[in-house]
């Protein structure tokens, strides 16, 4: 009886679920507001000028 009192359960089925993997490194910012990182200088906004900024290297070419 108490199966059939209960609804029919419906299921949906988990996609595959793709995580980013991203490498995190600290850099600090220069004076003139850029950050380098692997042979490569990025600006920084102002507010991180001279500060320490967190890197996320994405491993496909973006950071």
């Amino acid at each position: 009886m108490p199966a059939e009192m209960r609804k029919e359960e419906t299921l949906v089925p988990v996609t595959a679920i793709t995580f980013a993997h991203a490498e995190q490194h600290q850099r600090k910012g220069s004076s003139d507001g850029y950050v380098s990182f692997e042979a490569n200088r990025y600006t920084v906004p102002f507010p991180y000028i001279s500060s320490i900024v967190e890197v996320q290297d994405e491993k496909n070419g973006s950071l």
